[in-house]
């Protein structure tokens, strides 16, 4: 087109096809052989003439276009109907795509799948309106877009939430350079968790910047999210910072804190969380154990190491959840994205287990009452457990020696893995203590102890009096 003062005065409309393609082989030396090599470029340009021009006119009190030129041959055939869908002017992604292929995102799903979804909603494939490559090249443009501007994004809506709500709270720092390096935050909801479930919190750092997840368990043994932070080092002074943060959010400090073998967080922990018990996580500790092959198992089962470890799976369920949704390499907003969208699975996961647990009746299994007890204590998914050691308790424990003494009574006992254990019935404050030690390391307790429940004929009003020795 031609345009004169701002007036389109000539403007001509081409076939797709016309001309040719500059450079249809393009010459590659090969640095090898010294040869050149002819690459093969396919072309839909054929030379077509087909065109329209139109002139602009202005003449008394009347303006418009006319058509100067025009001329109707092609010389190739026209696409037929089946194959349009392919063709660039029939390919637009409009708002809508855009906003599925980002919602598809957030649900950690590539092109590839976000087409098949596409294609079952709207019907067909010639219904979808692009290809795999257009939703491919426009996810790759969005992420562009974010990019520089990913972490002003995220504090940009974590004011708004602020805003919305006093309870929401967030913290960044940044250094000279004004680059984040620093940042915590959690909501109300994450605040009440943290007060019902969090004696115990794993805290542990994975992908990058560094995400740090604030970690228990609830009352149906499911992950639980007290908060998150990302980090720009594994240095004392970064997990300290977010330690101090998160106490001062919550209000009050963590019993004991579950991490990893890490020397900053242990730092971190003895300057920031005073009087938090720390102890490591028992997944990570087997886990370079398999690798370096450096012990025998059964020896450091029995290797005295109870005051130092922490026997659980909190750390390791939860990473196995967070990667369901974060991926390597994203940037800070779409952490940010896919952290909430776990954070909404895993709250409806809890809200669906709630339901279960206020509608199902559980059948018992056994006869004496404290199991009939048990089932109105604890949520379904951890009576499901308990069950199965009272039924263990009930069916397979056997005692293999007794020791009456005036204040404790000692008990051998053997169970289904013909495992024997000793188990401690202190009569001052009737409780129990089990050398298994189910109890210190998953919270509930173990067949040893129930089936001395059984034989002491313990009743459902004594059940909670009842402790056991972690």
């Amino acid at each position: 087109m031609r345009k004169v003062d701002d007036v389109t005065s000539w403007y001509q409309v081409v076939c797709n096809r016309e001309g040719k393609k500059k450079g249809d082989e393009d010459d590659q030396l090969n640095a090898r052989s010294g040869f050149t090599i002819k690459r093969r470029n396919l072309s839909k340009r054929c030379g077509c003439t087909a065109s329209i021009s139109f002139r602009f006119f202005a003449e008394d009190c009347l303006s418009g276009y006319v058509i100067q030129e025009f001329n109707e041959i092609h010389n190739h055939h026209m696409v037929e109907t089946e194959y349009q869908q392919f063709m660039s002017s029939n390919r637009k992604l409009d708002d809508v795509h855009h906003k599925f292929i980002l919602d598809c995102s957030k649900a950690n799903l590539g092109p590839t799948l976000t087409f098949k979804v596409l294609k079952e909603i709207l019907g067909g494939f010639d219904l979808v309106g692009c290809t795999v490559g257009d939703i491919r090249n426009a996810s790759r443009d969005i992420k562009a877009y974010a990019h520089g501007f990913d972490v002003q994004m995220v504090l940009d809506d974590m004011a708004k939430k602020k805003e919305m709500s006093e309870a929401f709270t967030y913290h960044y720092e940044v250094n000279e350079s004004e680059q984040l390096v620093a940042l915590f935050w959690c909501n109300s909801l994450m605040k009440r968790n943290y007060h019902m479930f969090g004696d115990i919190v794993s805290f542990d750092s994975t992908y990058c910047m560094i995400f740090t997840p604030f970690t228990g368990k609830d009352n149906h043994g499911c992950p639980v999210t007290f908060g998150a932070g990302l980090v720009c080092s594994e240095k004392t002074g970064s997990f300290a910072w977010l330690f101090r943060h998160f106490v001062d959010s919550m209000g009050v400090a963590p019993r004991m804190i579950v991490t990893d073998q890490d020397l900053g967080m242990r730092s971190a922990i003895e300057e920031a969380l005073v009087g938090t018990r720390h102890r490591w996580c028992m997944w990570h500790i087997m886990h370079k154990l398999a690798v370096k092959e450096i012990l025998d198992t059964a020896y450091f089962w029995d290797f005295p190491m109870g005051s130092m470890i922490k026997t659980t799976s909190i750390s390791e369920s939860e990473n196995s959840f967070y990667k369901n949704f974060l991926k390597p390499r994203a940037n800070i907003a779409d952490i940010y994205l896919n952290f909430n969208h776990a954070i909404e699975f895993q709250r409806n996961n809890r809200t669906a287990l709630d339901y279960h647990d206020a509608t199902d009746i559980p059948i018992l299994a056994t006869t004496p009452p404290f199991e009939k007890h048990a089932s109105t204590l604890y949520t379904d998914s951890m009576f499901k457990k308990i069950q199965e050691e009272i039924v263990e308790g009930n069916d397979i424990c056997r005692v293999l020696g007794f020791i009456s003494g005036e204040t404790v009574d000692t008990y051998k006992l053997r169970d289904s893995k013909r495992n024997a254990y000793f188990v401690r019935h202190d009569k001052t404050d009737d409780t129990y203590s089990c050398e298994y030690k189910l109890f210190g390391r998953h919270g509930y307790l173990c067949s040893h102890i129930f089936f001395l429940f059984q034989n002491n004929e313990v009743k459902k009003s004594r059940i909670n009096t009842v402790k056991a020795d972690g």
